[in-house]
């Protein structure tokens, strides 16, 4: 199957791992790009994901390969 939604992820902890990976048990979705403030955790689950790393949010909001932005910063 094609896929059909791609998706970035700002936030590269534990909580993001658990969901890229339930992300792409979901036929037709790719996860694009990791962003975070930690360059080696974005680059660690970018790896596990086979995605693209962005040191900045800012750059990959302009990224118009990028479907949906998901969201995986801590609270406070």
């Amino acid at each position: 199957m094609a896929h059909r939604l791609s998706i970035g992820i700002i936030g590269a902890g534990g909580f993001a791992a658990f969901a890229a990976k339930a992300f792409l048990k979901v036929d037709g979705i790719r996860i694009h790009a990791v962003c975070d403030v930690d360059t080696s955790n974005a680059t660690t689950l970018a790896r596990e994901v086979r995605a693209l790393v962005y040191p900045e949010y800012e750059h990959m909001l302009q990224d118009e390969a990028i479907d949906l932005i998901y969201i995986a910063t801590p609270l406070a």
